[in-house]
């Protein structure tokens, strides 16, 4: 869960394959955190700024399935990013870089501005 102010986060869900390897079960998105808590089932680690700063409202509506990283994880970190592109490689999973494109899930601020206009 990342911060995305305005009680939002931008979120994921994945689940643990038997090979410890991650699935998604809900793709990106940003979504107000009761909106998101309210959906959640299953006991969940939560990690992020995002989970951090709403841990209290997680804890109670969530109270015996909400479970927390270390404080050392949870914070996006380029090395876990290239540890884990490192992995695919070798396993010869390969991405073409130009069909690498960011996911935009919301309107900067500033567009949001120029379009009140």
């Amino acid at each position: 869960m990342l911060d995305a102010r305005k009680n939002q986060v931008y979120t994921a869900l994945y689940r643990t394959k038997p090979d410890n390897i991650l699935e998604i079960k809900e793709h990106e998105r940003i979504i107000d955190v009761r909106d998101f808590l309210s959906n959640i089932d299953d006991k969940t680690l939560f990690a992020g700024d995002g989970a951090m700063k709403h841990a209290r409202l997680i804890r109670d509506s969530l109270p015996d399935k909400s479970f927390f990283a270390s404080p050392i994880h949870q914070s996006v970190r380029a090395a876990t990013v290239g540890l884990l592109g490192a992995k695919k490689y070798n396993k010869g999973d390969l991405l073409n870089p130009d069909a690498l494109t960011p996911v935009y899930l919301r309107l900067s601020e500033a567009e949001i501005s120029l379009f009140r206009q």
